[in-house]
């Protein structure tokens, strides 16, 4: 796809053309790893601009000028310096079914807290995010965020569905704490948008399994696991972790709250 892309910009700059201008949804990583490694720079998003099933979509903004190296390295998702990675947004989160069924309860308190994950880190820079303010952790609020990056692919996709193919988004042989260990100012955006990505992923491949007793096509530590303890799980890892993030959080300038 690289090579055709840049393909394409060569023959739009040969009949005399200056800029290339590349709009994808807000949500789509693999376009911009195309983008990116075809030298295009990121100009930022712009909310509710493309088109939806479900209504306008944020959308992100990149170009390639006719005198701009088509294979340089570039920082993903650079902005201004200060700029925050995450906008700040109305907090529309609830109480949610107070009296619902099973499933209804567990989706709605792991949506709740994923939603707190950005909340948490609204309004910061990539700087901030990346701050270990309670040394001697290493951790930092984007760390969490890779962390559980991490946490939502593997129970879904590789526990709940089998999926042998779900690649290690951070953590390797090299470096297992590498989600904590191994954040970058350059990178915090790339990590954010990874993180939302896969969050709509396995939300949408969770939902599609229905049966809380049926135990998952995967194994864990070689033991069998079902719905229900998965969800529930993921509840405990992200209540765990939202505590670390309100340490953090107030640590760096001084907010806090629920």
């Amino acid at each position: 796809m690289s090579t055709a892309v840049r393909l394409v910009c060569r023959w739009w700059f040969d009949q005399g053309g200056q800029r290339v201008t590349w709009w994808a949804n807000a949500g789509n990583l693999a376009s911009w790893r195309v983008a990116w490694a075809c030298g295009f720079t990121w100009h930022g998003e712009v909310p509710e601009y493309l088109p939806h099933p479900d209504g306008l979509v944020d959308a992100w903004l990149a170009s390639l000028g006719r005198d701009d190296d088509p294979t340089r390295p570039v920082a993903p998702w650079t902005h201004s310096p200060g700029a925050p990675v995450v906008g700040e947004f109305e907090d529309t989160r609830s109480d949610g079914p107070m009296t619902g069924a099973e499933r209804e309860v567990l989706d709605h308190w792991l949506d709740l807290y994923r939603e707190s994950v950005l909340l948490k880190i609204a309004g910061l820079d990539a700087e901030q995010l990346c701050r270990r303010a309670v040394p001697p952790s290493t951790m930092s609020l984007v760390g969490i965020v890779r962390h559980l990056t991490e946490v939502e692919a593997y129970w879904v996709r590789e526990v709940l569905l089998g999926d042998p193919d779900v690649p290690d988004y951070y953590c390797t042989r090299e470096s297992p704490d590498g989600d904590f260990d191994d954040t970058t100012i350059a990178a915090v955006e790339h990590d954010v948008a990874a993180y939302r990505e896969e969050v709509e992923r396995t939300r949408a491949l969770a939902a599609e399994w229905t049966d809380l007793d049926v135990p998952g096509r995967g194994l864990r530590r070689g033991n069998q696991v079902n719905l229900r303890w998965i969800l529930t799980h993921l509840i405990e890892e992200y209540a765990r972790h939202l505590g670390h993030m309100d340490l953090l959080r107030e640590a760096i300038d001084g907010r806090t709250g629920y």
